[in-house]
């Protein structure tokens, strides 16, 4: 009897410690293994290895980065006559985005492949759905996330936030000093890149959370009118 009791404390323990978006990525667009029901998907059963490894991976793009890096396309950013900063080409963290999301690497371009002899080489690995192409096999141009490089119709990324809100002051809000940096409208924050004001950007990360899908699309918070604050992940930046 001793051990059950102790055996539930232990899994109720193990359940109350896991991360929250160790549930939500499961089966959501992002999740590429076989057993997803997106429409998009490998034959490989595992999740986190089109993203992660836990060895030998790029830490200056994101944490236990596995994808490779699109370092020759050239990017169109979005530039704006009111805009008190010109992006220029993305980086960090929204470039690892782009891996996947701007088509023009493969889903299968890995540092490190599964240790499945079965897929332990990017031929081995097969993707149905919406792709292009064979090793690799590329996110098609129709596909519902394909971004492509013309990012001149989309928000701006990898910007020095506090740049653009010196050139604002009215129309932005403030950053607020911290680990990461954050812009503050009252309870609700965002995060930006950098623990320093002076360089801290904004990035994809910013408004997206690529591991909780439960605000679509993967949006750090619910931005519907519904929500009750019009659109509250807007306005925590801008402030109108």
């Amino acid at each position: 009897m001793k051990m059950k009791v102790l055996v539930l404390i232990t899994v109720a323990v193990v359940v109350a410690a896991s991360p929250a978006w160790a549930l939500t990525i499961v089966d959501s667009k992002h999740d590429l293994s076989s057993g997803s029901s997106a429409t998009t998907k490998s034959n490989v059963n595992e999740i986190c290895v089109f993203c992660h490894t836990p060895h030998s991976a790029n830490q200056t793009v994101a944490p236990l980065w596995n994808r490779l890096q699109d370092t020759t396309s050239t990017f169109t950013p979005y530039t704006s006559s009111t805009m008190g900063v010109s992006p220029g080409q993305p980086s960090g963290v929204s470039l690892a985005c782009l891996s996947c999301h701007d088509g023009q690497l493969g889903l299968d371009q890995l540092y490190n492949y599964p240790n499945d002899t079965s897929y332990d080489t990017m031929g081995e690995i097969t993707f149905s759905g919406d792709v292009t192409g064979s090793d690799p096999e590329k996110l098609a141009t129709d596909a519902d996330g394909y971004m492509g490089t013309d990012l001149s119709d989309d928000h701006p990324v990898s910007f020095v936030y506090n740049t653009a809100y010196t050139a604002d002051t009215t129309g932005l809000r403030t950053a607020v000093a911290g680990n990461p940096v954050t812009v503050d409208n009252a309870s609700v924050k965002v995060n930006l890149s950098g623990n320093s004001i002076a360089t801290a950007t904004l990035e994809c990360s910013s408004c997206h959370d690529p591991h909780d899908n439960a605000n679509e699309p993967f949006l750090v918070m619910d931005n519907s009118p519904s929500s009750g604050d019009g659109s509250p992940l807007c306005l925590t930046c801008h402030n109108k």
